[in-house]
């Protein structure tokens, strides 16, 4: 990539990361356009089938969310908006198959998305958006990592792939899992995927035959999504339980 061109993604990438929790909400109205202007037919059982699959395919990428942020070191993967930040380089577990696996993870939950409304236009819209948005920001990650880390980055980076993930040179995590910070970090994106797949199918039944109608299926679903979010909040906010404690971090072997 040339000078200029490079630079330009650079600056994307910084916008896009310092506003990635609120850019991917256009998402949403070109759902909602998908399902009035490009609908497919499916038969009821099919419908219900093809749905499941759709959501199962985004808790996918809510499972890699949640395995990657549990066995990263404190000071990575962080939520951090400002800037880029890294205590340290990860290069283990889920950072031995691909270089950035949070953006492979929200990469997969929009696609889960995009293909429920049964809409052919949505996929290849969202995968194109989120495509060029996610390869802005990790140019720009890449770049913070190599400056920071220098030939330890350059190692890591030469065999492992950016965007598909390898097998070939897989190493166990340096850590291991915490669940507690994996449910303090992640309820917000499995509360999304449990709760949107329902105000999809009520979009897609407004437009179908006009009528407001709540699906039992995504109905509870979206309860138990509700339910899991305040749950997991109130935790978090109002609770030490889901705090990881000290001498267990001194317990964990540093990451490479």
């Amino acid at each position: 990539m040339r000078g200029g061109g490079r630079a330009v993604v650079l600056g994307c990438g910084d916008f896009f990361f310092r506003w990635r929790s609120y850019l991917p909400l256009i998402l949403a109205p070109l759902l909602a356009a998908a399902v009035v202007r490009s609908q497919l037919a499916f038969d009821s059982r099919d419908d219900l089938v093809w749905e499941i699959g759709c959501v199962l395919l985004a808790l996918a990428g809510v499972a890699l969310r949640a395995w990657t942020v549990g066995v990263a070191a404190p000071g990575t993967s962080g939520r951090n908006t400002r800037e880029q930040k890294a205590a340290s380089l990860t290069t283990t577990g889920p950072y031995s198959l691909v270089r950035h696996p949070l953006y492979l993870a929200n990469s997969i939950i929009a696609l889960g998305l995009a293909l429920f409304p049964h809409a052919w236009i949505a996929p290849p819209l969202v995968a194109t958006l989120t495509a060029v948005y996610y390869a802005c920001i990790a140019e720009r990650e890449d770049q913070y990592l190599r400056e920071r880390f220098g030939a330890a980055w350059a190692a890591w980076a030469a065999r492992v792939p950016r965007v598909i993930p390898s097998f070939r040179g897989w190493v166990p995590a340096a850590r291991p899992f915490r669940w507690r910070v994996a449910l303090r970090r992640e309820f917000y994106a499995l509360g999304v995927v449990l709760v949107v797949p329902l105000l999809l199918d009520v979009a897609e039944d407004l437009h179908e035959t006009g009528a407001f109608d709540l699906d039992p299926v995504w109905t509870a679903t979206a309860v138990l999504g509700g339910a899991l979010f305040a749950a997991l909040r109130f935790l978090k906010k109002r609770t030490s339980l889901l705090d990881v404690p000290r001498r267990a971090e001194g317990r964990d072997r540093p990451a490479t």
